[in-house]
């Protein structure tokens, strides 16, 4: 079987699956994939939406 190449979701980075093993310091779930090392806390915080507030804060002069 050829080997097959996806991006890294952290850093878009290449990894390489041969005879459909995922190499050592890849974490997979379904057809996702990322580096041990660009793991992300993506657990989003529980807060109640309000109308009229925005979803994120920019600072000011940016």
């Amino acid at each position: 079987m050829p080997d097959v190449r996806v991006s890294c979701l952290g850093c878009g980075g290449d990894i390489v699956i041969t005879d459909l093993n995922v190499p050592e310091g890849v974490i997979a779930r379904g057809d996702r994939f990322m580096h041990e090392g660009c793991v992300l806390n993506s657990e989003a915080e529980s807060s109640r939406y309000e109308v009229g507030v925005p979803a994120y804060l920019l600072p000011r002069g940016r």
